[in-house]
């Protein structure tokens, strides 16, 4: 029932019909109160972006509290008129999505919506609002700043609470920035996730001087980067630890390919996209290139994989103009892991006349010297236990290499290699609590 330009009150008998699991209402011009029973229960099962006078229903949904009105004759005059057509149409869009969940099961996967309509999604942030979460956007406030935007910590009021937030400003007068706004606003309006960065909201407005602003909200992850604490943290991670980021990246992307929604390829994992939370959770984020897989291309155009994806994490394949897909996610997960117990960045200077990152850390495996080549703060605390930390990683070493050969059809799936990461880590654990 999208985009059908219903109009009039909400129609609030639909939280009553029985069997109604999923409700699209949204970019209609509906108004009035939103019920919080049935279907409306589950923020992931209802979409009401773009009517801009909806009020009430559960708290997740962000909408104002209903003023209340008086008028109630008129209330049930419009609600009869909107009832039998409305049910109709929901009886009717039960039936279809019935329909359709059965056919996906043979056929390809359902039609993506051209992402550049996400510029109508979720209205709900203003730009004064921003401008006051990050002190004028403040360069005091500033944590980051890239090709496509920077980002700066605010502190903003979201669901109720006062929280930290992370704003990530878009540089529109970078080519390829509102493709990359609109991509990464659809494919994490799909995602749901432990280990991916949550978008909290989105702001398209235009900024004090009158220019067009877009901006992404995302939760704020105090512990930075995977790349800062790898290359630029006094601090150290320790062996359990990268061990931990391993299985909460490959779980991301395990996710992205096979249990999403809509199945997604990041297709721009480095460090730099890996964030940690209070706990030191990772988190995957940047979907800026992101591509749904086996629909259309989120861009509307042919896939700008191979002038903009990461040099020395970036598939070989796309070199030769293949399409995004998982495998190319795995190798890009295979180099990250290379260097996340080596220490060494796949571009290094050392790399040179045919030898890569995978091919160093093959050679040092086939000749016993593991040790020699891993990041020396790895060792710092191993004790007693080295025979048990040589075998973990050497087994980390080989699940990267495979990751990351050249041929893709040689690389595993994310699944089974978040079951050997997971089967390295306790293996680990086990001989160090034996010990």
């Amino acid at each position: 029932m999208s985009r059908n330009h219903l109009s009039g009150d909400f129609p609030r008998f639909l939280q009553d019909v029985p069997y109604l699991r999923l409700l699209n209402l949204s970019f209609n011009r509906l108004a009035g109160e939103v019920p919080v029973k049935g279907v409306f229960t589950n923020t992931t099962a209802v979409d009401l972006t773009g009517n801009s006078h909806l009020c009430g229903g559960i708290g997740e949904l962000g909408l104002p509290p209903c003023i209340t009105t008086t008028n109630a004759a008129r209330d049930r005059s419009l609600a009869l008129k909107l009832a039998a057509p409305m049910a109709c149409t929901a009886f009717a869009s039960v039936v279809v999505w019935a329909s359709v969940v059965a056919c996906r099961r043979k056929m390809a996967p359902p039609k993506v919506a051209n992402p550049l309509e996400v510029e109508e999604l979720h209205w709900k942030v203003s730009y004064t609002k921003l401008s006051n979460a990050t002190n004028g956007f403040s360069p005091d406030n500033l944590i980051g700043a890239g090709s496509h935007g920077s980002v700066y910590r605010g502190s903003m009021s979201h669901e109720g609470n006062e929280c930290i937030v992370a704003v990530k400003v878009l540089s529109l007068g970078q080519r390829g920035a509102l493709a990359t706004f609109a991509a990464e606003c659809d494919a994490l309006r799909h995602a749901r996730h432990r280990n991916l960065i949550r978008i909290l909201t989105v702001c398209a407005s235009v900024d004090g001087r009158g220019e067009e602003f877009k901006a992404l909200v995302y939760g704020y992850m105090p512990n930075g980067s995977l790349e800062r604490w790898l290359h630029h943290e006094t601090r150290t991670l320790t062996l359990v630890q990268r061990l931990n980021i391993a299985v909460d990246v490959a779980s991301a992307l395990d996710y992205l390919h096979s249990d999403c929604e809509a199945p997604i390829a990041h297709c721009d994992l480095r460090p730099s996209n890996v964030l940690l939370d209070d706990d030191m959770v990772a988190r995957v984020g940047d979907f800026g290139l992101a591509r749904f897989l086996g629909g259309a291309d989120p861009s509307g155009q042919a896939s700008s994989v191979i002038l903009k994806g990461s040099i020395g994490y970036i598939a070989p394949e796309y070199g030769m103009g293949e399409k995004a897909c998982a495998g190319g996610d795995a190798y890009s997960y295979g180099i990250l892991l290379l260097e996340m117990f080596t220490g060494k960045r796949p571009t290094d200077a050392m790399f040179l006349e045919g030898l890569t990152l995978t091919r160093f850390v093959e050679e040092a495996c086939s000749g016993g010297g593991i040790l020699s080549i891993v990041d020396p703060r790895l060792l710092a605390d191993v004790g007693g236990h080295q025979p048990q930390v040589e075998r973990c990683l050497v087994s980390v070493a080989r699940i990267g290499i495979s990751c990351a050969s050249e041929l893709p059809v040689q690389r595993p799936g994310m699944k089974q290699v978040v079951n050997e990461v997971e089967k390295v880590r306790t293996s680990l654990l086990d001989s160090q609590t034996r010990a």
